[in-house]
């Protein structure tokens, strides 16, 4: 009697567990979860990975080719600062100023003659060839640091509004010259000569 009691109570006990822990098998598919875990770059990848570019208006402009200029800014002129091929661009006035205007320094290759020619053309197309080497003739002769340079005046053939250019050549090397350049009405080049011809003068570089 004893034994047959210990037995059913031996049963109850591995009933009531095996009833409280369900298998393996019985785990339904709604009993099971998915975690994604996001993938840290490894140590290579992060090296390997390019620096953000800037913005084009955040890279420094590239610094215009030609030497180290020097000069006297005659009264009144302003220094505008180096862009593209400028060295340098001046204003012989102030902005709303009718007599004012603007003169360019660039280095740049050629003859004096071939240059005059150009600009003479630039003027009036078709000028003849004994027009541009009168031009020259009656231009007039400075030494530029060192260098024996030229200064023309150059005009249209208008009778009104008429245009003008005046311009040095200075020889830097064999074939590089300084090209100083005004191109505007032939009232404000003439008004500007005196002080362009000292301008120019006081030209230096290194």
């Amino acid at each position: 009697m004893k034994s047959s009691l210990r037995c059913s109570i031996v049963c109850a006990i591995v009933a009531g567990l095996t009833t409280s822990c369900r298998p393996a098998a019985d785990i339904q598919p709604n009993d099971l979860r998915t975690y994604t875990v996001p993938r840290q770059p490894s140590p290579a990848q992060t090296a390997a990975s390019p620096s953000p570019r800037l913005p084009t208006d955040t890279l420094p402009a590239a610094a215009p080719a030609g030497p180290v200029l020097e000069y006297d800014l005659p009264e009144g002129w302003t220094d505008l600062g180096a862009s593209g091929m400028r060295l340098t661009t001046l204003r012989t006035g102030p902005d709303d100023a009718t007599d004012a205007g603007e003169i360019t320094i660039i280095p740049a290759s050629g003859t004096l003659e071939g240059n005059a020619a150009r600009w003479q053309e630039q003027l009036t197309p078709g000028a003849s060839p004994d027009r541009v080497s009168r031009a020259i003739e009656e231009g007039e002769k400075v030494v530029v640091h060192g260098a024996e340079s030229t200064i023309l005046l150059l005009l249209d053939d208008a009778q009104e509004n008429q245009q003008a250019i005046l311009a040095a050549m200075i020889p830097l090397d064999a074939s590089t010259s300084l090209f100083v350049k005004f191109k505007g009405p032939a009232t404000v080049a003439r008004s500007i000569r005196d002080p362009f011809n000292a301008f120019v003068r006081s030209i230096r570089w290194k």
